[in-house]
């Protein structure tokens, strides 16, 4: 066989694979990429419904977000904002009170200004607002794109907070569009999917409603909380160490990299953001989740974070000079908590969330 003809032959089969990856991936879709969102939509309103979501799969976290908000009538007492680190916040801790956790994964900024300009839509603004302030929002290498799926209520909020949309930093839907087909041809993803169709052959990727709040599985609780599989709940002190050491020694630690100053136009985007919150008489709190000790002393000796950590001083003396309230710190010993209250290297168990908030610890 000629060079040429070997040449041809392997070109082929590689486009061979491509082709069939893609198709594979397209189909199977486990983060919910290409498909219409019905399955997002489902999830929704067995919340809307006053029941628990358990065994929810990869999803697009915002748009459950939408449609929960989009759909919702009544005026809350207390919503929640934030990411991963603030789900565990439970509508327990506010008695007799309307409360909803809007909190998504990875939350940016971005994330924060939309999902409450959904309220401001539906003209239903909520009296309190507790806003979980990760570092990495002050960060504009903190490669968070998935706002993007609700950019048109982000755009519009940035309308009336007086926010230029600009500010979005290079972050455009056509950046989105190119990743989003990317995956088409991704390897993770075609990991993901294998794993997606695998489940589904057993139901085990199938989303249910229920009243449990103890399940092998995940459960979104109807208050909009997270409850982890048993499995995660369960972690032995030495496991969730393992996973705080991965994360410590990984380059950079997640959303950090790059961090070398608080970026002037998120920091101008909060403040805006925050002043119109007060502008419309609701009250804020703000809340800094810790992070495992094994975690936060790499971000306290190590001088590449040392701009994370200022962003505590920053939101601590931002909330002074507003009258704002501050629940947690990064530094987990000021909390009084330990290695036996995280699940992993960034997110605290429910009990010492509840500790926490029940205290008061920090409030200014």
């Amino acid at each position: 066989m000629s060079y040429k003809h070997s040449f041809i032959l392997i070109l082929s089969v590689l486009l061979f694979g491509l082709a069939g990856s893609a198709v594979f991936n397209y189909y199977i879709d486990p983060a919910g990429i290409f498909r219409t969102s019905q399955y997002e939509a489902g999830i929704a309103n067995i919340i809307l419904s006053g029941k628990n979501a358990a065994n929810v799969g990869n999803c697009d976290e915002r748009l459950v977000q939408k449609y929960i908000v989009e759909n919702s009538k009544d005026q809350l007492d207390v919503l929640v904002l934030g990411s991963s680190r603030t789900m565990q916040i439970h509508s327990y801790l506010f008695p007799q009170k309307k409360f909803f956790n809007n909190s998504v994964s990875s939350a940016a900024l971005e994330d924060d200004i939309a999902i409450f300009g959904m309220y401001q839509n539906k003209k239903i603004l909520p009296k309190k607002v507790i806003i979980g302030l990760d570092p990495w929002l002050l960060n504009k290498y903190n490669g968070r794109m998935d706002w993007q799926s609700i950019a048109n209520d982000y755009k519009n909020a940035c309308g009336y907070m007086g926010i230029s949309y600009s500010s979005a930093k290079g972050k455009t839907l056509e950046q989105r569009m190119y990743k989003k087909y990317l995956e088409l041809i991704s390897l993770p993803y075609l990991q993901a999917s294998y794993q997606n169709w695998k489940q589904s052959k057993t139901k085990q990727n199938t989303y249910y409603e229920t009243t449990a709040t103890d399940l092998p599985v995940s459960i979104k609780f109807a208050d909009g909380a997270l409850g982890y599989p048993a499995a995660q709940r369960n972690v032995t002190v030495e496991d969730a160490e393992a996973k705080a050491v991965k994360l410590a020694a990984s380059k950079p630690i997640e959303f950090l990299g790059d961090f070398n100053e608080m970026d002037k136009d998120y920091q101008q985007e909060f403040e805006k953001f925050i002043a119109y919150l007060q502008s419309q008489d609701i009250e804020v709190v703000f809340f800094l989740p810790p992070y495992h000790p094994l975690v936060y002393n790499v971000l306290q000796i190590n001088p590449q974070y040392s701009v994370a950590r200022e962003t505590e001083t920053y939101f601590r003396d931002f909330a002074k000079q507003h009258n704002i309230s501050v629940l947690g710190s990064y530094n987990p010993a000021i909390n009084g908590l330990s290695a036996v209250d995280f699940y992993d290297g960034m997110h605290i168990k429910t009990e010492a969330v509840d500790r926490v908030f029940k205290s008061g610890i920090l409030t200014q």
